[in-house]
Formats: C-alpha cells, structure tokens, sequence
C-alpha cells in the first residue's frame, strides 16, 4: 500500500519539473512537491533516495535493467549491511516491494525507512549517512554492492530539502550550483 502511494505520489512530482544540482557521485533532484537524491554504481544499478511531504518515511528505491526476473508486487526479504568507518557493518533485514514498470531505469525493489532510532539505539539513516558502501542481499545471496561516494552531503541534501519543502520555500534551481563560480558577469 505506501510502495503504491509512494509511486502515486512521485508520478504527481514529475508534473513539476526538478530543480537539479550534483555532489560528488550523487544528482540532488527536488521541486515543490518532493526531494531526491540518486547515485549510480557504474554496473548499472542505480539507488534514489526520496522524500515526500505528508509521507513519515525515507524511500530507498533499487533498480537495475537485468533484473527482469524480480516478480512484479512481491515482497522480497533484503538484508542491508553498510561499509562504515570504525564499523564492520550493521545489518537490517528490509522487505522490499519488487516493481517491473518504474522508469527508464529500469525494475526495482523499493523499501522505506521511517527516521529515528530502534529500540537498540540504531538508526538507519544516520549509518547510511556515514557509510562507504551498501551491500544488499536476497535470502543470503549477493544482490547488489554499492559504494556510497559522499552519503553524508547526499543526506544533509535531502535533509535541506525536506526543511525547505516543510517550510513552504519554493525550490531553486541555482541553489548550490556548480556553474554558479563559473557564470559570466555582465
């Protein structure tokens, strides 16, 4: 049900179109009706991470062109472990909801993840914040690794933006451009 409002709610996103700006390895994406940041691992998997204004959670969405064998509406039971520094790597099994149809980026597993911290003190957005790389596995095969270039400016991105979007600030498209320094002045 939230996997379907999830995707009912990004295709309202699109309408607007995003403002656009890049970090180290990550694209940051937001309008006035949703945040996003994705990073693509170079084999063809691409990881977004979004949020939503009036939805409690952080949407992870996995996607890759050869995964065409996931079955479309079922729940597959990922384990995530993150690379960190000083840590060997902190495990949390996920449900993720298997889609075929998304976008050009072909089918995906998509989860969420409400902020804050479980009961034994973890949080999962504060290890993704810190971590190097983000290993997922299916029923204890290897799906997928993906390094994690700068997740904590990625994650302060998509923080200032879901500050901004609880705000009622309107996007801008020039924030923290990079062509900014380059501009020419008349």
């Amino acid at each position: 049900m939230f996997g379907t409002l999830v995707a009912l709610s990004l295709m309202q996103a699109a309408a607007s179109p995003p403002a656009a700006h890049n970090l180290q390895g990550w694209t940051v994406l937001e309008n006035d009706r949703a945040c996003a940041v994705n990073t693509d691992n170079g084999g063809g998997t691409r990881l977004s991470v979004f949020a939503l204004p009036n939805h409690e959670g952080i949407g992870f969405l996995i996607q890759n062109h050869d995964w065409t064998t996931l079955e479309d509406g079922a729940v597959y039971p990922l384990s995530i472990r993150f690379d960190e520094v000083g840590d060997g790597g902190s495990e949390w099994p996920i449900p993720a909801l298997a889609r075929l149809q998304i976008d050009r980026h072909g089918p995906g597993l998509f989860f969420a993840i409400r902020p804050g911290s479980a009961e034994d003190g973890r949080d999962f957005m504060v290890q993704f914040a810190s971590a190097r790389g983000m290993n997922v596995s299916n029923n204890g095969a290897q799906v997928e690794r993906m390094a994690l270039a700068d997740s904590r400016r990625a994650t302060q991105a998509l923080a200032q933006c879901i500050g901004r979007l609880m705000s009622g600030e309107p996007a801008d498209p020039f924030r923290d451009s990079d062509s900014a320094h380059t501009a020419m002045r008349i």
